[in-house]
């Protein structure tokens, strides 16, 4: 298995905003200079094992969750995903995946009840 340097990077981005750090902090916590975040976040240069851990300290996340994302999310965090999502959506995309939404919820319930 490989691991997407991009989305990986993309992560580490997301992470350190959603955490208000700016580069310079993360890059205090993961002993490593400001470029060397900026190439990390932007898919450029892989990130050792080393660098990984300390990231994933500073973000209180496991390196599982950095390195894949986190499979199981809280409500709102879950509905901060859908809303992103929604915004590359015109008014009937959205329509149809709330109807999406809605079955796969009445089949999953269907399905548990069994």
């Amino acid at each position: 298995m490989s691991i997407n340097q991009k989305q990986l990077g993309q992560r580490i981005r997301e992470y350190r905003l959603d955490r208000r750090l700016t580069q310079e902090a993360l890059a205090f916590h993961a002993s490593v200079s400001v470029p060397h975040i900026s190439c990390i976040e932007n898919g450029v240069r892989k990130v050792g094992i080393d660098v990984l851990i300390k990231l994933a300290n500073a973000f209180q996340v496991d390196v599982t969750t950095l390195l894949f994302g986190n499979t199981f999310r809280g409500k709102d965090e879950a509905l901060s995903e859908l809303i992103h999502l929604f915004d590359d959506c015109n008014i009937s995309e959205r329509r149809v995946l709330i109807a999406a939404a809605v079955g796969a919820v009445k089949a999953l319930k269907d399905t548990l009840r069994e």
